[in-house]
């Protein structure tokens, strides 16, 4: 696998009329208001838009979802207006696969505003959803879904295999994990030889790129880090609560929360359903009843998991109390600290989470609670990151909220 960054002296056009785009394109972006390309769309949609299959490496939060939406409308763009005519078959289809229900409906949102004017069908299609549409899935010029959804489609026929044309797998590291690799390879065997394949994620790591040339074959990655993994990181202060046991957890939590010092906008962390479900059975109580904290985990109905959603968007909610589900792509616009409960046991995982807070330049905050248990991980994450997480004892915690939360 073949690594290109982006040149230092490169910083690519300063608008989207730089691009080799189609004229509708560009009048739609402007729009829009997508005036200005950001640095990952500047520098890598150029190689993108240039290459039919290929990686996409770049930090959380810089626009990435942009980059390669673009190049998938550009592919159809192109055929209806050059190659209809000749053509002969079946009419070429766009297809995004993400890992979780709430990143396709957020995918989707986009791209039915981008694709409005061009009459393009976008399907949001995953297990349980219900979204009325006035067309078949076979009608659909783009679709947005989970893996397991396309499957199903694509094994009973709804979706002929020869009109997939250009496939995008978002959170790519994600889906060539253990819990979606075997769907990943099922979905591969559909493929036609000349797909164009984008693969997009801020993190790849060795063994996931090895699963990736054993699914695809070899592929160009394009990226703007260097060799320093710290510059996988948005603009974030991190700092780590050191903790003498693990029961220190919740009555700290639960303290901030009764002094009014918990911030509004504060994303809790938790490695499984279990401890999401405590916290917030336990910061119900606590919490102002016109402004109740949400829960969201893979467990809940798909009608409960859009409601959390909406209500901490809309700032009805201070807190969300919630899985790695949300650690994944979501652009959540209220978040103003990433308080990681417990702390996740990956690198990736890490960098994933605390991306939901100093997106598009601005700057973050994370807070992880470090029990005994978790020093040994503390250690690996700061040597794979390359970088100092400041450590901090529970009563500077106590300061630290008290100055986010005014």
């Amino acid at each position: 696998m073949t690594e290109q960054n982006a040149q230092k002296n490169d910083n690519g056009p300063s608008s989207f009329r730089g691009f080799n785009l189609s004229p509708t394109l560009i009048e739609i972006l402007e729009k829009n208001k997508f005036e200005r390309p950001s640095k990952t769309q500047a520098k890598l949609l150029p190689s993108l838009l240039k290459n039919s299959r290929a990686l996409l490496q770049a930090p959380t939060g810089t626009g990435k979802t942009l980059t390669f939406l673009l190049p998938g409308i550009e592919h159809l763009l192109h055929f209806y207006t050059q190659d209809f005519q000749a053509y002969q078959g079946d009419a070429p289809l766009f297809l995004i696969i993400s890992p979780t229900r709430e990143l396709v409906r957020q995918t989707g949102a986009m791209l039915k505003k981008l694709c409005k004017e061009l009459n393009f069908n976008v399907l949001i299609s995953f297990a349980g959803s219900h979204d009325p549409e006035d067309f078949s899935p076979a009608d659909a010029d783009i679709i947005v879904a989970t893996p397991g959804r396309i499957l199903t489609l694509l094994e009973k026929g709804i979706i002929p295999s020869t009109r997939l044309s250009f496939v995008a797998f978002d959170e790519a590291d994600r889906l060539f994990s253990p819990e979606f690799i075997e769907e990943t390879h099922l979905l591969n065997s559909f493929f036609p030889e000349n797909i164009s394949l984008f693969l997009i994620s801020a993190t790849f790591a060795p063994e996931i790129k090895q699963e990736i040339k054993n699914c695809f074959g070899e592929m160009p990655l394009f990226t703007l880090q260097d060799a320093n993994p710290e510059k996988k990181l948005p603009p974030i202060r991190q700092q780590a609560v050191i903790l003498g046991s693990i029961k220190e957890k919740l009555p700290l939590i639960l303290t901030q929360a009764e002094q009014s010092q918990l911030p509004k906008g504060t994303v809790l962390f938790a490695n499984t359903r279990k401890e999401t479900e405590l916290l917030f059975k336990e910061l119900r109580k606590i919490a102002p009843q016109n402004a109740q904290p949400v829960l969201l985990h893979g467990g809940l109905t798909e009608g409960q998991r859009k409601s959390a959603m909406r209500t901490f968007e809309e700032g009805k909610s201070h807190w969300l109390i919630t899985t790695d589900v949300t650690a994944r792509g979501l652009n959540l616009s209220k978040v103003t600290l990433i308080l990681n409960y417990d702390l996740p046991k990956t690198t990736d995982a890490y960098i994933h989470r605390i991306g939901r807070t100093g997106r598009a330049g601005k700057r973050g905050e994370s807070i992880s609670f470090i029990a005994p248990e978790d020093r040994k991980i503390l250690l690996e994450l700061e040597r794979k990151l390359g970088q100092h997480i400041r450590a901090i004892t529970p009563a500077q915690f106590s300061k630290e909220m008290k100055k986010l939360a005014n």
